[in-house]
């Protein structure tokens, strides 16, 4: 008789079928643990869906006894196990487990049974198999997560109708600590539109809050997910309906920077004026705050925007950006016709509240803008400009009330490129389908054509690279200094809570333990793009980077306050990640510091005739175009 540790160690082996025969046949263990994961070879050998070798230890009697016998770590049976890798023959192995007993509703460690790790693995003929077993669709995990509510977020409508069918609940579950979060607001937040068009023809409330007082189109346009947008709109959705803090579908994609979404719902009427909060934002304030600055394009040139639209203290939209320093907002506000004269309710116009604040070429910046006729705002009925505090005016001073009737009727005015650099880099990456939606849409509701905003200009983007070039060139030239400054760096910096990076889905997208982003300057992704991805990415955000200016003596204003993004080279599990945040970030510019052999091909083969690779759901293209000169 073998030593059953001897079978144990040759678990990885067990997948093939000749290995595992021998074994059996000298009489090894075939119930034996292996050292770590404490798992059987059955359950080992449908983790790999090998149907053969199942086949074979389900031939010997004594594995019988301990068919529902579960690993150490996870507490997985070997029905969960096979739910969970799927595989070609992962419904027949199931099958075979089942008629040798296997419990169908048997929980693991965090309380998924097999059922949900079927739901969520998107595997239709598995979710079949454990149903017509008698599975109960009704359970939920320890997180309060049930199986429907899984289904809802996967693009396979037939599990979801499966599960629904065999009676899991349409309404969300209410008891405590249960997942509340309702089956349609899921399904529209994942950008499932076969998913919801089946909830709502199943008689789900396109209009039904969730605890945060969101409608499913408030999901749909965080998520920015213009065809879920369209349905719901056309079964009869409120496209200005507001959450507990006032918050409007079209406000939630100001803030996300959803600018597809956003042109969605200004096409289908949504009021792009509604205040918010307790500041009373509208969604160009909105905007603004987020630096969501293609969302911006967007927002400003709709007609039915109010370029005027003022907050509880009177301020423009224009007056945060001056406040907030942001050159960008302020330039493409001026751009798209907003009054840098407007003053807010102390009188206080945007270049004297950036003056105030010491933001000395944001002042410079409205007061020398000179424009020829500006845009008239739009009447709102949420808003009314504040009157300024009026002084008596000098004798042979004309009033105010004069000055404005002398003044000539305002047009509506073409901005010349030469006021902003109109932008040339291409766009790295695109969701094709979101893009054939985003040029409908914009169309139908006359709002500007617009490329995707990567935020630099082709002057700024050749002078921070020739700020990234100056910082390595000086790294390779003496690598001790640098060497010993981060030394220094890392003795005197604060110790930062890295949670997210120590998480156990996120560790393995770590390319070292060290170098991890902390908690509170990470880079989030929006979940829904990609399946299977979380917020979480190896990247930080740094406002400023250190250096030189394009002086040489640190003056280069083209750069100063402009957020960069640095992030580890991107590994094979992490390149749909890493161009989901190209795209949700508007990176208009990769600039790799490692060398080729150091990182995984994250971009097309450039000696195709038409280079383009797709990423999880992205579609990465390379255009010809001018490149800045260094």
């Amino acid at each position: 008789m073998l030593d059953p540790m001897y079978f144990s160690a040759a678990h990885r082996l067990a997948r093939l079928l000749q290995t595992a025969r021998v074994l059996v046949h000298k009489g090894a263990d075939v119930n034996s643990i292996s050292v770590g994961r404490g798992q059987t070879p059955l359950q080992c050998a449908c983790n790999g869906g090998h149907l053969a070798v199942v086949q074979l230890l389900l031939g010997r009697p004594e594995i019988l006894n301990t068919i529902n016998a579960v690993s150490k770590r996870e507490h997985h049976s070997a029905l969960h196990c096979i739910a969970n890798a799927g595989g070609k023959d992962g419904h027949t192995i199931a099958a075979l487990l089942l008629r040798n007993g296997a419990i169908t509703d048997k929980r693991d460690r965090a309380g998924y049974t097999p059922l949900m790790y079927a739901a969520r693995q998107i595997n239709e003929v598995m979710v079949r198999v454990l149903l017509d077993a008698g599975a109960n669709p009704t359970l939920v995990n320890a997180e309060g997560v049930s199986v429907a509510q899984y289904a809802a977020a996967n693009p396979n409508p037939a599990v979801l109708l499966m599960v629904i069918g065999a009676g899991a609940p349409l309404t969300a579950p209410t008891a405590k600590g249960l997942n509340p979060m309702p089956l349609l607001h899921i399904a529209a937040r994942s950008g499932r539109p076969q998913n919801v068009t089946l909830l709502a023809k199943k008689g789900c409330r396109v209009n039904a809050a969730n605890p945060a007082g969101r409608s499913p189109l408030h999901s749909a346009a965080l998520g920015g997910h213009c065809n879920v947008i369209a349905i719901l709109a056309g079964a009869g959705a409120s496209l200005d309906a507001v959450d507990r803090e006032n918050m409007t579908a079209l406000a939630c994609a100001a803030e996300m920077g959803r600018a597809a979404a956003a042109t969605a719902l200004l096409g289908l009427g949504a009021d792009p004026d509604v205040p918010a909060g307790k500041k009373q934002l509208s969604a160009l304030h909105i905007a603004v705050a987020n630096a969501r600055y293609e969302t911006l394009r967007v927002l400003a040139s709709c007609p039915r925007t109010n370029l005027l639209a003022r907050d509880a203290t009177g301020r423009t939209a224009l007056h945060l950006a001056a406040v907030e320093n942001d050159l960008q907002a302020m330039q493409l506000l001026l751009q798209l016709g907003v009054d840098p004269l407007a003053v807010d309710s102390k009188g206080k116009s945007a270049a004297q509240l950036a003056q105030a604040k010491g933001h000395t070429e944001a002042a410079g910046l409205i007061s020398a803008f000179r424009p020829g006729t500006i845009r008239p705002p739009s009447t709102s009925p949420h808003q009314q400009p504040p009157q300024p505090p009026q002084s008596q005016p000098s004798a042979g001073q004309p009033t105010p009330n004069a000055q404005a009737a002398a003044a000539p009727a305002p047009k509506m005015r073409t901005v010349a490129a030469a006021v902003i650099p109109p932008v040339v880099l291409p766009p790295l990456v695109r969701d094709t389908a979101e893009l054939r939606d985003t040029a409908e849409l914009r169309a139908e509701c006359g709002v500007n054509s617009i490329t995707q905003e990567p935020g630099l200009s082709p002057q700024v983007a050749a002078s921070q690279l020739r700020l990234l070039q100056r910082v390595v060139a000086a790294a390779e030239a003496d690598p001790q200094i640098y060497a010993q400054q981060l030394r220094e760096i890392d003795a005197a910096s604060p110790k930062l809570l890295t949670r997210a990076a120590r998480e156990t889905a996120n560790v393995a997208k770590n390319r070292s333990r060290v170098f991890v982003p902390a908690d509170d300057s990470r880079v989030m992704l929006s979940e829904g793009y990609n399946p299977g991805i979380n917020d979480y990415i190896n990247a930080s955000f740094i406002h400023r980077l250190p250096g030189g200016g394009s002086d040489g003596k640190g003056s280069d204003t083209a750069t100063a306050g402009t957020p960069y993004i640095v992030c580890q080279a991107p590994t094979t599990q992490t390149v749909p990640a890493f161009w989901q945040m190209v795209w949700e970030q508007n990176v208009g510019v990769v600039v790799m510091l490692c060398s080729l052999g150091e990182t995984h091909r994250y971009w097309p083969e450039m000696a195709d005739p038409t280079p383009e690779a797709i990423f999880g759901d992205f579609t990465v293209e390379v255009h010809p175009h001018a490149t800045p000169r260094l």
